[in-house]
């Protein structure tokens, strides 16, 4: 064999050398790699919730919407307030939810001369989405006054209303 054929010998077994080992680094990271991106599964339990609050004027008897600005609970009309002598008007909350809720809401303090107080400040209420049962409602008292002080000739007789309450609920 030539000097020139020993050439060609060696380089050829230096290509396969390295061709075997570039196969063979090939091979382990398509191991390592299907080893990483094995499937994994996992189950929890899942749920969507609804709010939906109602109020009424009537002791329960007709319900409507009272959980947004644009569906208000109306309480009806205050006349021939005096001072010393408030006027309370009591509303029925239903929690129609899914979920439990906190409840807030929105009333004037004030309308005119009067005053305006929604009590309790806030509460909060079970779930009841298919009937208005214990726990899932609450009563609501709204009181208009006329402050003591007031001038009776400014004030006395004042009427007031209807007054608009919006109820806010939030899952507790």
């Amino acid at each position: 064999m030539t000097g020139s054929q020993r050439a060609d010998r060696d380089r050829r077994r230096g290509v396969a050398a390295v061709l075997g080992l570039g196969l063979l680094t090939g091979l382990g990271i398509t191991g390592t790699s299907a080893a990483w991106t094995d499937d994994a599964w996992a189950v929890a339990p899942a749920s969507a919730a609804s709010v939906d609050l109602r109020g009424s004027t009537d002791g329960g008897a007709t319900w409507h919407a009272a959980d947004v600005a644009t569906a208000p609970l109306t309480v009806d009309a205050v006349t021939g307030l005096v001072p010393d002598t408030p006027v309370t008007r009591t509303v029925q909350l239903w929690n129609a939810s899914t979920v439990p809720v906190d409840l807030t809401w929105t009333a004037p303090d004030e309308v005119g001369c009067v005053d305006v107080e929604v009590r309790p400040a806030a509460t909060t209420l079970d779930a009841g989405p298919t009937a208005a049962a214990a726990g899932a409602v609450t009563t609501v008292d709204v009181t208009f006054s006329v402050p003591e002080g007031t001038d009776p000739a400014g004030c006395a007789g004042t009427a007031v209303g209807p007054v608009e309450i919006v109820f806010h609920g939030s899952p507790a």
